[in-house]
């Protein structure tokens, strides 16, 4: 499909596709990219949304982000959740993001909402191993989630947390992943309910 066609509506229809996205990329004379991109609706065979853009190559990942901003926004009615947490060339926070991930993705404000509910469900259950020089930095939220955790009430559990100096990511704690896993098994074999059917675990 060309720029300025339409689609063939009727054959995705047939696998019940609701909306369609199409665009194209162009790197223009002086070197920067002409983005554009066209939403439409399939069953009112109607284009919710059309633009196009033109910025530098370097800030091609901004332009997807406004993208899909836009095709979530005229989707859903609701704004987009696509925009970075901060600014990488001047390191500024977007708290409207960083809010929505609190909401969503914190497992810690999870828990903290819902503890009453969860605590009793998760006694015993909690074993965490992290490198305390994590890649991606989660050994930070980890102590955070390990501090909390000291303080819990009704009930008050603190859990399991194994931290291995100098570390990295997918550290599985002092013994190999394989005995990891088995160890893990066993737990889980021990804890079973009564009437639990196991038979794989002797396969």
């Amino acid at each position: 499909m060309t720029n300025g066609q339409s689609p063939q509506f009727g054959a995705w229809r047939q696998i019940n596709a609701q909306a369609l996205v199409g665009g194209q990329v162009q790197t223009q004379p002086d070197g920067k990219a002409r983005v554009e991109f066209r939403l439409w609706d399939v069953f009112a065979e109607q284009q919710l949304a059309g633009f196009a853009y033109t910025t530098t190559q370097q800030n091609w990942r901004r332009i997807a982000h406004i993208i899909a901003d836009e095709i979530y926004k005229r989707i859903t009615g609701e704004d987009g959740y696509f925009d970075p947490l901060w600014d990488k060339k001047t390191g500024a926070m977007n708290p409207r993001v960083a809010e929505y991930w609190k909401e969503h993705f914190d497992l810690r404000a999870h828990l903290e909402k819902n503890w009453s509910t969860l605590g009793p469900k998760l006694e015993d259950k909690v074993h965490v191993y992290v490198g305390d020089a994590d890649n991606f930095f989660l050994n930070n939220g980890t102590r955070k989630l390990q501090d909390w955790m000291k303080k819990t009430e009704s009930p008050h559990y603190e859990g399991l947390f194994v931290y291995g100096a100098a570390k990295g990511h997918c550290y599985s704690g002092p013994v190999s992943s394989a005995d990891r896993l088995k160890e893990m098994a066993e737990h889980v074999l021990a804890k079973m309910p009564s009437d639990t059917v196991a038979g794989w675990w002797n396969r």
